[in-house]
């Protein structure tokens, strides 16, 4: 949805690439911030917030190319993503810092420290005078934030709008963080182990294309070892008790 706002905007204004990448940054933290207050505010469960915004976004994408691809983009709209800073594409830059802040930000700060204590035990946080409310809602628009920038990256990248940008890398996403650590029971996780997980799926999505292995197995894989590391993980947190 973000990268067919931020394409529908540079078409009509091809010379203000800044505000294709506004639109699509504020697209990202509007859908984030609605997770948020039905997760925070309205006690939706989670997945059933989450999935019903994919949903929506995913409708909406269509409705902003009315079914069709946004094609005929300026080709300066490609330059920030396929620019190269000391030999790196601007995505990569822009990941690592990402990386390097929100590690600082988890393991050197009280904010960090409330959204462990909010994912392993949001009552006890509550009781000890953590806004819990304000800690989720936070984190989901922070999450909406960086999905329009992902989706303004990947759009300028294809210098394309095709509303179905980015499909099926909920899975990738999923898989990355459990592979990396990241408890789904909450309270347990690092950047730094997001991060090789996602180096692992990554390398693991490149070496079945080299290997020619179907997409619909590939799928399956991924899949098959997600749930393998969810078991693991809970069978490691009842041996803990």
């Amino acid at each position: 949805m973000s990268a067919m706002a931020s394409a529908a905007v540079v078409k009509g204004h091809p010379d203000q690439l800044w505000l294709s990448v506004l639109v699509a940054l504020l697209v990202g933290l509007a859908a984030g911030a609605v997770n948020g207050f039905l997760v925070a505010r309205i006690n939706v469960p989670p997945f059933i917030a989450t999935l019903g915004m994919l949903t929506t976004a995913s409708g909406l994408a269509y409705v902003i190319g009315h079914g069709a691809p946004i094609n005929g983009l300026p080709s300066d709209f490609g330059k920030i993503a396929n620019n190269q800073v000391l030999g790196l594409q601007i995505p990569v830059i822009v990941m690592i810092v990402g990386i390097l802040a929100l590690a600082l930000v988890m393991a050197r700060t009280s904010y960090g420290m409330r959204i462990y204590a909010v994912g392993g035990n949001p009552v006890a946080a509550q009781i000890a005078g953590v806004k819990t409310g304000r800690i989720l809602f936070s984190v989901y628009a922070i999450s909406g934030l960086l999905a329009g920038l992902s989706g303004v990256m990947l759009a300028s990248r294809v210098i394309s709008g095709p509303p179905n940008l980015g499909q099926g890398y909920e899975l990738d996403a999923i898989a990355a963080v459990v592979i990396g650590g990241a408890s789904l029971l909450g309270g347990r996780g690092s950047i730094w182990g997001t991060a090789l997980g996602l180096l692992l799926i990554q390398t693991l999505n490149n070496g079945l294309d080299i290997l020619i292995v179907p997409a619909y197995w590939q799928s399956v894989i991924k899949g098959v070892l997600i749930v393998a590391a969810v078991a693991v993980d809970v069978w490691s947190a009842k041996r803990r008790v």
